[in-house]
């Protein structure tokens, strides 16, 4: 009788994790049994992106106890791109498990162990479904072998017309698309407009140009490489890609384009997710528009040293009369108008900063120029005109701008009117010996308006030496509270 307990005592030990006494299992209680593992799913799904997922490991037992067993788990197996965040636990805890990008199919299984009872966890990462196209215009009939409902990443070969871009439209649940191989220099414009779900794109490494509209309304997209021989990026290339967090630019890249007015959209337009761009060296003009209400866009940074010449921008103003009276009504089309910037560095090569190129960046407190500026001109109204448009102040509705600094701005012909309309500056400092000119006037009789509005009380103007008087005399500069040299 007693060689039978003790047989029934072991056994009953057997099926906890481990022996009494153990690290795996250090306060066994035998009035229960593990009879199961049972995880949260048996398989976890990644995409060529990789990532993270978790699952949660539960264990079930027969009997009943008044304590919670102290049984641990442990994992084994699997392969090395996909790492566990733990390979031991108790009844109930979370294992994360993170696995890099990858383009190819690949598989693995882990183990989850305690004693001998066992479940399996299968790790599947499903990579691109790949196709050639032997001749142009038969992209659908090499697809015909595939549910188009099934696929979700796909890679192209050889050689696609314009048909072809149709039938990657026809994909309804495409996520991944990779078209690094083909030989193309350009591709259809609006190839990809309004594809929604897109995920990723990576575009042919031959193109020269990036077409209008190319991904205009891909709400998903998230990353985009510009290949490294594109020249030109048109209007509305990237146009509302509202979750576009990340644009590598090339170093070949010379124009960032946009179209007239509220005719087009600029290229990176209302990419709301962008927080930081880097412009290359190489770029020339970045147009109107360009990035307009890329309301995260909080870092621009230049490659020095910088060929770029325009910072572009313009407005539309209309007069409007209504029982009598009148008001004005203006819009702003500035490159980087209403971003997030709180502080910018114009690199010394830029000679003109057009009007609205940053109006309405609220959070932008500083101002800066490259030693050697070349700047010529900041942009605001420059004619004749019949109302107060606001907007067409370079910097105007910088409600945030307490510092401007163009000490390095030696040759600087024309600040125009509304250039800093509703700006708070506190300091302004000007390397420019005369006075900037100011073109802008209102109505039939020629009454300038002002360059500045809204200048802090206490706001100091910092000239060149043997200038002050220059700057005192004129009607554009003498509303800060001081102007004295900037030597002094």
């Amino acid at each position: 009788m007693k060689k039978l307990f003790l047989f029934a005592l072991s056994a009953m030990m057997i099926c906890s994790c481990s022996d009494s006494g153990t690290e795996d299992n250090p306060n066994p209680d035998p009035t229960v049994t593990l009879t199961e593992i049972e995880l949260s799913t048996n398989i976890l799904e990644f995409d060529i992106t990789g990532g993270e997922e978790s699952i949660y490991v539960y264990l079930n037992y027969d009997g009943y106890s008044d304590k919670e067993p102290n049984d641990q788990w442990q994992l084994t197996g699997g392969e090395s791109w996909c790492k566990p965040s733990i390979t031991k636990g108790n009844n109930g805890d979370e294992v994360t498990f993170s696995v890099d990008g990858y383009s190819e199919n690949r598989t693995t299984v882990f183990t989850i162990a305690c004693g001998n009872v066992k479940a399996e966890l299968t790790i599947i990462q499903t990579g691109y479904t790949s196709v050639n196209v032997e001749q142009a215009g038969t992209l659908n009939s090499v697809l015909s072998k595939f549910d188009a409902t099934s696929v979700k990443m796909l890679r192209i070969t050889g050689n696609l017309n314009d048909e072809d871009f149709l039938a990657i439209r026809n994909l309804p649940n495409l996520e991944y698309l990779d078209i690094s191989e083909l030989p193309l220099t350009t591709l259809p414009a609006k190839a990809f407009a309004n594809m929604y779900d897109i995920k990723g794109i990576v575009l042919p490494s031959s193109l020269t140009v990036i077409p209008e509209s190319l991904c205009a309304h891909c709400y998903d997209l998230s990353s985009i490489v510009i290949p490294k021989n594109v020249e030109v990026i048109e209007m509305s290339a990237f146009y509302n890609c509202r979750n576009l967090s990340s644009v590598e630019l090339n170093p070949k890249l010379k124009i960032i384009k946009s179209g007239e007015l509220n005719m087009y959209s600029g290229a990176f337009e209302n990419c709301q997710s962008l927080t930081s761009i880097t412009i290359p060296a190489s770029v020339e003009s970045i147009q109107m528009r360009a990035f307009k209400n890329c309301s995260s866009l909080a870092t621009i940074t230049f490659v020095k040293p910088s060929q770029l010449k325009t910072i572009g921008g313009d407005y539309h103003g209309n007069l409007v009369i209504t029982g009598g009276s009148q008001e004005t009504y203006s819009e702003g089309y500035g490159a980087f108008q209403e971003c997030a910037i709180t502080s910018i560095e114009i690199p010394a090569s830029v000679e003109e900063i057009m009007p609205a190129a940053f109006y309405g960046c609220k959070a932008l407190t500083t101002v800066t120029f490259g030693k050697g500026s070349q700047l010529k001109r900041i942009g605001g109204i420059n004619h004749k005109t019949n109302g107060w448009y606001h907007a067409a102040g370079a910097f105007a509705k910088c409600s945030e701008l307490a510092t401007f600094d163009a000490m390095n701005c030696q040759s600087i012909e024309y600040i125009e009117a509304l250039a800093f309309y509703s700006c708070p500056i506190s300091l302004f400092k000007i390397g420019t010996m005369n006075p900037p000119i100011n073109r802008g006037t209102i109505g039939d009789y020629g009454q300038k308006l002002p360059v500045f509005s809204g200048l802090a009380s206490y706001s100091i103007l910092k000239v060149p030496t043997g200038s002050s008087e220059n700057y005192k005399a004129n009607d554009d500069w003498n509303e800060f509270a001081s102007i004295s040299a900037l030597d002094e």
